[in-house]
């Protein structure tokens, strides 16, 4: 987390004292305090909406810098996605236990995006990954069946790991054609036995906004 960093720069640049800066925020100068010197971790929700209102920018916007650095994902790197969606779980109740989070596969690890836990349900776990990590340089030419053997091999890599997870999230961005294209693909299909749930997640990374889930399991 770097709230402290966030905040110390944003009162700078903004030329601001704490306590004007408390005043934004509708909290006291003694919360500013506590913020700056690194004993707030993260905002209260309240905060945060006062906080993206001031800066004009979407609470998954200013999450994400808090979580990440200020310095996080471009729009147009790969992991902005994982980014973003991460901090929307994270605003939603659930804990970052590893990001990104390594997972072994035969002889190689495979790196995913990230484990979360919801808060006070320790075993209520899910791990994230995004589709286009495992698509690569055929995106144009994928298949209905390509895309299902995609969801295949991420299902085994995480069975076969000695961690349990109660579902896993394949993450997919509304502003990627190719992302849109499989996940159109995939929606009406249903896969039968899956080991844990498997959701298939239609984000848009940008505003934070939750498009559309699939549980793909029959």
């Amino acid at each position: 987390m770097y709230f402290a960093e966030y905040m110390k720069k944003l009162r700078k640049d903004k030329l601001l004292t704490q306590s004007e800066m408390a005043d934004i925020l509708g909290i006291s100068s003694q919360a500013i305090k506590m913020i700056e010197n690194g004993s707030t971790k993260f905002p209260s929700k309240a905060v945060l909406d006062k906080l993206s209102d001031y800066l004009d920018k979407f609470p998954v916007a200013v999450a994400s810098a808090i979580i990440f650095g200020e310095d996080d994902y471009e729009e147009d790197e790969q992991g902005y996605l994982s980014c973003r969606y991460l901090s929307y779980k994270y605003i939603n109740g659930w804990n970052l236990d590893g990001v990104p989070i390594e997972l072994q596969y035969r002889t190689e690890s495979v790196l995913f995006s990230g484990k979360i836990s919801k808060r006070r349900e320790p075993k209520n776990t899910s791990i994230i990954i995004e589709f286009s990590e495992f698509v690569g340089s055929d995106a144009d030419d994928l298949t209905v069946d390509g895309a299902y053997d995609i969801l295949a091999t991420i299902m085994t890599i995480v069975a076969q790991n000695e961690e349990s997870f109660r579902r896993v999230e394949v993450l997919f961005d509304i502003n990627d054609y190719h992302d849109i294209n499989a996940f159109d693909m995939l929606e009406n299909l249903k896969i039968y036995r899956l080991p844990t749930d498997l959701i298939i997640v239609l984000f848009e990374p940008n505003t934070g906004a939750l498009c559309k889930e699939v549980n793909m399991e029959k």
